[in-house]
């Protein structure tokens, strides 16, 4: 997915229309140079390969996934774990932390070795 955003042929937009409330993955532009990455990421979604040039639309829905569907199911408890990985690599300063000013989280794991989220040096006045 990542590749497909960078190329700007992967957005995540909300519907347009009162028919299809909701938010969906829309691939397009993608042919013919990312046309496999998005075969692949219809395969891991187990929803049929792209035969055509034509813009993919993917439902994101907080359900089970139907083999086939085009749809993308997130779970809230994923929407949960982003938020610990978050909170984890924030930069505490010491002195709070000594003073137990804060949560202790564990270090994060391979998820979030490369997210730091780092304190302004200035406060809001």
């Amino acid at each position: 997915m990542g590749t497909l955003s960078r190329a700007g042929a992967l957005r995540f937009v909300e519907s347009g229309t009162k028919e299809a409330v909701g938010f969906f993955l829309w691939l397009h532009d993608y042919a013919p140079a990312y046309r496999q990455h998005v075969n692949d990421l219809l395969a891991l979604l187990n929803v049929e390969a792209a035969t055509s040039d034509e813009d993919i639309f993917l439902e994101v829905v907080s359900r089970l996934h139907t083999r086939g569907a085009r749809t993308v199911s997130i779970e809230t408890r994923s929407v949960y774990d982003l938020g610990q990985i978050d909170a984890a690599a924030v930069d505490v300063p010491e002195a709070d932390r000594l003073a137990r000013l804060t949560t202790e989280y564990p270090k994060p794991g391979l998820s979030g070795v490369n997210i730091t989220i780092r304190r302004a040096r200035l406060r809001a006045s």
